[in-house]
């Protein structure tokens, strides 16, 4: 009987797809360093992650955020499958939709359909992807990436690792900055005219994006962090 040989990182990734839906990860976000929002990040299925955003204190009074994304992806490829999002921002309202076509090989939104790569990732399916792959996997690769009918491509970039102070403890994390550059497309217009906050800028040029990886299982995103127009908005996790 011929055996069969398992490496370590296969059963790494088994056990992570395992342990991904049980639990939201829940996280504190601060802009110029004051509360302003919290955000959860969940796996209801093991092809799905979730990701809601509400905002805290003085800021949920002024400009009120309740925000949901999400998104189906292929737990091979992490390709785009399906994604959904409802935005109820301050007086701005707006839900959308779009849907892979396999057969077509197209990205189909609710006024039209456009042909995108069969791998076509999203910003979701590469926060999942960070989540389920080791720096090896990741570091300086290029994917490409439909952003609501806009065609981007993406990199991360292992800078270091480092030791985060979070949830009382510190814990070993892969520090890796998230590159977005656009594509041009000449003959596409944009699907929609006006999206969210959160949509909006984090493909900002100016954009600085990090994140902070979890080293050993369940490799959770420990912080994120982006920089637009010079200033800072920091999300660190809050639930073990």
């Amino acid at each position: 009987m011929r055996s069969v040989i398992i490496r370590p990182s296969t059963l790494l990734n088994i056990a992570v797809i395992l342990l991904l839906p049980i639990q939201a990860q829940e996280y504190k976000v601060t802009m110029l360093y004051f509360p302003c929002a919290e955000v959860s990040m969940s796996f209801p299925q093991p092809d799905q992650i979730r990701f809601t955003t509400r905002t805290k204190g003085i800021i949920d009074y002024i400009w009120p955020v309740d925000n949901e994304y999400v998104t189906t992806f292929d737990t091979t490829t992490f390709a785009l499958r399906e994604y959904s999002k409802t935005v109820k921002q301050g007086t701005f309202e707006q839900t959308f939709h779009s849907q892979y076509n396999l057969e077509k090989g197209t990205l189909d939104f609710p006024s039209e359909s456009r042909f995108r790569p069969r791998e076509i990732q999203s910003i979701f399916t590469l926060l999942a992807r960070a989540q389920r792959e080791t720096v090896a996997e990741l570091d300086t690769r290029w994917f490409t990436l439909d952003h609501e009918g806009r065609l981007f491509k993406g990199r991360f970039l292992w800078a270091d690792s480092v030791n985060i102070n979070a949830l009382g403890k510190e814990i070993p994390c892969d520090h890796y900055r998230l590159d977005l550059i656009p594509l041009e497309q000449s003959a596409e217009e944009p699907i929609l005219t006006h999206s969210d906050y959160f949509m909006s800028n984090i493909i900002a040029d100016n954009a600085v994006r990090q994140l902070w990886v979890e080293r050993g299982a369940p490799r959770r995103i420990i912080k994120a962090s982006v920089t637009v127009y010079g200033i800072p908005v920091e999300a660190l996790i809050t639930n073990d």
